[in-house]
């Protein structure tokens, strides 16, 4: 499907992917070599072709950030502290049923070296891309 070719001037249409057709996401777009679950926490737009074919993705997943970590300049160069509470947020997020979070380390470390050092101690990954907001309100 993800290489089948197309006329842009074919209309199309949007609607949400209902959670069974989750499987058609498997090997398209950004989920090619990857296997799609069941179930995922949140909803999907799709966008077909006459034909069914899907042409566009978006998703609007909910995903845990953990969010914000703050230790009082005295105890910042304290280092069993950061991995206590490591430990404790990876157990409160296990009762929690989540197996992944994300967040965000911004600008109350000095600099990218500092943060990027500090995310390898905690073993988080990096995420690929940029992060940005849309705001909602009008």
């Amino acid at each position: 499907m993800g290489g089948t070719r197309h006329r842009v001037s074919e209309p199309v249409v949007i609607r949400e992917l209902r959670p069974e057709e989750f499987g058609r996401l498997s090997g398209i777009g950004p989920f090619a070599g990857r296997v799609v679950p069941a179930t995922l926490p949140g909803r999907i737009l799709v966008a077909e072709s006459p034909t069914g074919h899907i042409v566009a993705i978006w998703g609007a997943l909910q995903v845990i950030h953990v969010e914000p970590l703050w230790i009082i300049p005295d105890y910042r160069k304290n280092p069993g502290l950061g991995r206590r509470l490591l430990t404790r947020m990876r157990a409160l997020l296990r009762d929690m049923g989540v197996t992944r979070a994300f967040a965000v380390l911004g600008p109350e470390l000095p600099d990218l070296e500092t943060r990027q050092a500090m995310a390898r101690r905690l073993n988080f990954e990096p995420i690929p891309g940029d992060l940005y907001m849309v705001r909602l309100e009008e």
